[in-house]
């Protein structure tokens, strides 16, 4: 007969702290101090990694205007050299090539626009945490 006892987690379940503790008194008091010193360690960690994440988005986001800016700049020029070849048009033909820019300037610019929100990546899912898992202890 055999019998065999798995657990999982960062902490070791009750009865084999308790068989620590009989082996080497103050072993689970040690244990549980490591255990509070990496919690507040991981935890410091992903403070870190979120506020550089924060600072990131918040250092992008004047390129981010200034980029519109621009944008916006280029589309104004199309349009108005568009408009100036449509009116200036001596035939068909130029007046069609010059809304055809127009319109090629415009598209383009909405396409990119619609491509950047598109292609933006999603955020990130919150990992699981194996101690917040009821199921993870078993015996």
């Amino acid at each position: 007969m055999s019998v065999q006892k798995e657990f999982r987690g960062p902490l070791p379940p009750p009865e084999v702290l308790g068989q620590y503790e009989a082996i080497h008194p103050g072993t689970a008091e040690i244990i549980l101090r490591q255990f509070e010193r990496e919690t507040q360690h991981r935890h410091a960690i992903e403070q870190k990694i979120v506020d550089a994440e924060l600072a990131s988005q918040v250092a992008e986001i004047p390129a981010l205007r200034l980029g519109q800016i621009f944008a916006f700049c280029i589309a104004i020029f199309g349009l108005v050299c568009s408009t100036y070849g449509v009116v200036h048009a001596q035939t068909a033909g130029q007046a069609w090539a010059a809304a055809s820019i127009a319109g090629l300037s415009l598209g383009t610019l909405a396409g990119v626009f619609i491509y950047g929100r598109k292609s933006k990546p999603e955020a990130q899912a919150p990992r699981e945490e194996s101690s917040s898992d009821p199921d993870a202890r078993q015996d």
